[in-house]
């Protein structure tokens, strides 16, 4: 499959293409540092009407603890329009904060 745009059509903006059902978590404010990601809510947002899932790894951002199994993987499930997540290993801090659904259309924009 060819795709061809050109920035005429896309007014100049910058093309993202995403597989149907692509689960993309972002921080919802931008950040300067790790240390400044700390607590801050996640957007998780979905392309596409499939459903789907990203593992997300958090350790402390600081230190070399996560060679000693101190780090943790978050699941996050996008399924029929919805926002699950599971904690797989929870042998560390939390990095981020609580995670939100934005489910993206082919028009928007961040």
């Amino acid at each position: 499959t060819n795709i061809t745009v050109t920035a005429e059509a896309l007014k100049d903006r910058i093309p993202l293409f995403a597989k149907d059902g692509a689960v993309i978590p972002m921080l919802a404010d931008a950040v300067q540092n790790a240390e400044a990601a700390y607590g801050k809510p996640l957007e998780v947002r979905t392309y596409g009407t499939r459903d789907g899932t990203f593992r997300l790894y958090e350790d402390d951002g600081k230190t070399f603890d996560f060679q000693r199994g101190r780090y943790r993987y978050r699941t996050l499930a996008v399924k029929e329009g919805k926002l699950a997540e599971t904690l797989e290993k929870a042998d560390g801090p939390a990095m981020f904060g609580p995670a939100s659904l934005r489910i993206m259309a082919e028009s928007d924009s961040p």
